[in-house]
């Protein structure tokens, strides 16, 4: 039609290519064929896109589908979407909000990394899964929230925060917040270190698995005292922690 390439898919358009200099919206239908699809890399590296929200016959974001859309800054996700792509949002360096609806139950490996400028995530309580690296590099978020059903988060998935100073836990019966430091329930793995922690830290005794990335960005942290209990740090568990002088 001039801005999009589509493809019929099952029936319906799948819009696997974008090919406007401007983007301000996407058809819900074209030629009476609702459009329920965004394919794999459709919209990546495309400047065009500013602000955009999807339409509610959308039921479907592939990989890698904004991929690093660095002028993308506003974005609605319609409430009915079923599905979003690993890398779908990787990259969207002026995305500064988002929203995940309800219908979702996993934001997936890369979604959302590298959103240098994303302060504000609200994620849906039927979300059970974060992905690995899922918000890697987000580094302006402040507060996180965790929803009532997540169970488990990937590494890396909050890696590089340094903004990070506050996660609520108080809806979920899977992790918890102590001493500034995200464990699951049972104080076993540390998933995120909060970048206000000063001075001397130390991890509890019934900690086995320091996750990677967990403390990255932590440059408060002068003496670091690990329990007999550890057996792994992940990759980058202590990075850019710049004050670090003494590891016992």
């Amino acid at each position: 039609d001039g801005a999009f390439t589509y493809e019929v898919v099952d029936g319906t358009y799948t819009i696997v290519s974008c090919d406007a200099v401007i983007v301000t919206s996407i058809p819900a239908s074209r030629n009476g064929i609702a459009v329920t699809a965004i394919g794999d890399g459709a919209f990546a590296n495309c400047s065009a896109v500013t602000s955009l929200e999807l339409p509610t016959s959308i039921r479907s974001i592939g990989d890698n589908a904004f991929y690093n859309c660095t002028a993308l800054k506003e974005l609605t996700l319609p409430k009915n979407l079923q599905h979003i792509g690993a890398h779908a949002f990787m990259g969207c360096s002026a995305l500064e909000s988002i929203e995940i609806p309800a219908s979702i139950t996993e934001v997936p490996d890369f979604a959302f990394s590298m959103c240098d400028q994303l302060k504000s995530v609200t994620l849906p309580d039927t979300l059970t899964s974060i992905g690995q690296c899922a918000f890697y590099a987000c580094a302006s978020i402040e507060e996180f929230k965790l929803p009532a059903s997540l169970k488990t988060i990937g590494d890396y998935a909050m890696q590089e925060w340094y903004s990070i100073t506050d996660i609520d836990t108080s809806g979920n019966s899977s992790f918890i917040v102590e001493d500034g430091m995200l464990m699951n329930k049972a104080k076993t793995s540390v998933y995120r270190g909060l970048v206000d922690i000063t001075g001397d830290v130390y991890i509890p005794d019934t900690v086995t698995t320091v996750k990677g990335g967990a403390f990255s960005g932590c440059m408060k942290i002068v003496n670091l005292f690990l329990p007999e209990s550890l057996t792994v740090i992940g990759g980058d568990g202590f990075s850019y922690c710049a004050s670090l002088r003494t590891v016992n």
